[in-house]
């Protein structure tokens, strides 16, 4: 066996003596992916390269796990279920190791009641009775869709793309299916919401994102929230990049205040690491959150009220794959 196949089975044994004695067992855990990802940019911090040394009872240190979890590349749902007092993230090929915010309000879901019909997951009450809504979210690229083929496969919600702002015109855009999608998904019976993704540079721009969304939005019934995705944009340069944690939280607020101001619910779309590595996570207290992690148990301590669990799920009316989502509490308006 060479040195890294060496250093792989060590890591191994280290995370199974870790999981043992945090009480985790073994029957609950998939291995990592040891073989996959970049190696970190030249400009990120880089892991102390000599290996601190065992401590008195003969244990490797927490700081030696992180740094060979770093060099495997570990993944991080395997990291968030041995270090649970954290959360656990990559940006730019570099494992985070966040605190959790203590003045920041905790959801109060109970993941032994989530469990799993037909692949898809279903978070039951106390009663043991259905406390969850299954949806999709989709966008022109899912082009035509049954929907009453949708509605017929167990979906109970959609989140319609109602439009984007170009990451390089700065023009908005209306999504080419918006209209199909909205008339397809009434008539199916379908609860409705809506997502626009943003490049908003400053706080004018994502209110003119909002009065957008409102004025596209007339004479429709739509019960579930009215979203604010922004996303940075991979391989290319966008005219949002670089905004910093404060501008781009100016203006998820901005685009939600203008959206509760017009009677609809508000919520913010993103994944654990955009909300604590790109955001002002504090300053979002007041508003509903929708996470993006593609786990088989979400690990984001703080409130949310809608999952995105997949980006590669099947449904009956649509070709190929579409988002997969879970609401544990339905929000319609107010």
């Amino acid at each position: 066996m060479n040195g890294s196949g060496v250093k792989r089975l060590c890591l191994i044994i280290i995370v199974g003596i870790v999981l043992l004695l945090a009480g985790q067992g073994w029957l609950i855990m998939r291995l990592p992916d040891l073989d996959g990802g970049t190696p970190p940019p030249a400009d990120e911090p880089e892991f102390p390269q000599t290996e601190p040394a065992p401590d008195s009872a003969g244990f490797i240190s927490v700081e030696t796990l992180k740094k060979y979890a770093q060099e495997f590349y570990v993944n991080t749902e395997f990291l968030n279920l041995i270090f649970p007092d954290k959360i656990v993230y990559k940006r730019a090929g570099v494992i985070y190791y966040a605190d959790v915010d203590p003045t920041l309000a905790k959801h109060d879901y109970d993941w032994q009641r989530l469990t799993r019909l037909a692949s898809r997951p279903v978070y039951a009450d106390e009663a043991g009775g259905m406390h969850s809504l299954l949806g999709i979210d989709v966008s022109f690229y899912q082009e035509s869709i049954d929907w009453n083929a949708v509605a017929g496969d167990g979906i109970d919600f959609a989140m319609i793309r109602l439009g984007y702002r170009g990451y390089g015109t700065g023009a908005l855009v209306l999504d080419e299916r918006f209209l199909e999608y909205m008339a397809g998904a009434t008539q199916a019976g379908l609860e409705i919401g809506i997502y626009f993704f943003s490049q908003a540079v400053n706080t004018a721009e994502a209110e003119e994102e909002a009065d957008f969304v409102l004025a596209a939005l007339e004479g429709y019934n739509v019960s579930f929230p009215i979203v604010y995705d922004f996303e940075e944009i991979a391989g290319a340069n966008s005219r949002a990049d670089y905004l910093g944690k404060e501008q781009v939280t100016d203006d998820a607020i901005a685009f939600c205040e203008r959206i509760a101001a017009a009677g609809y619910t508000p919520m913010i779309y993103a994944n654990p690491g955009w909300f604590i590595h790109e955001m002002e996570l504090p300053r979002l207290e007041g508003y509903e959150k929708w996470i993006a992690q593609y786990y088989d148990t979400p690990f984001f301590p703080y409130k949310f009220s809608l999952w995105q669990y997949s980006d590669s799920g099947t449904v009956a009316g649509i070709r190929g794959d579409v988002d997969m989502n879970l609401a544990f509490r339905p929000a319609p308006n107010p």
